[in-house]
């Protein structure tokens, strides 16, 4: 049981360590949860008083996955690659950065384009960014 233990361990270690490419879907995935988790705060504080805490998510959802389509691939591989894809991206890390600021005209475009999605625009209109 213990050697299983240690081989399982292993195998997730090596997984974890492995320099392949990571699969497409799954960088996407990756890169709309870093930009929403890197936003959550921000959209609470910015949002929180004209929307409730789950619309706010919902935004911010909504808003880190447009953003993920707006993204050059180098972009996509410094924001949810794996460390050897955001070493070769590293050069992209400041356009991305700047697009996935809440006061990027990117952003702006994605909250309202949300906003509207879910039937939050007019409660969100009144706040400047």
């Amino acid at each position: 049981m213990k050697k299983l233990s240690l081989v399982a361990c292993a195998a997730i270690l090596a997984g974890c360590l492995s320099s392949s490419p990571t699969p497409q879907a799954e960088l996407e995935k990756n890169v709309e949860r870093n930009i929403a988790a890197k936003n959550e705060l921000l959209f609470k504080e910015t949002f929180g008083k004209a929307l409730n805490e789950e619309d706010a998510q919902k935004l911010n959802e909504c808003v880190a996955a447009a953003l993920t389509t707006q993204l050059t691939q180098n972009e996509k591989l410094v924001l949810g690659g794996n460390a050897k894809e955001k070493l070769e991206a590293k050069n992209d890390l400041e356009s991305a950065s700047k697009k996935i600021t809440i006061a990027s005209s990117e952003s702006k475009a994605a909250i309202k384009t949300c906003g509207t999605t879910l039937g939050v625009a007019k409660a969100i209109s009144k706040i400047k960014l």
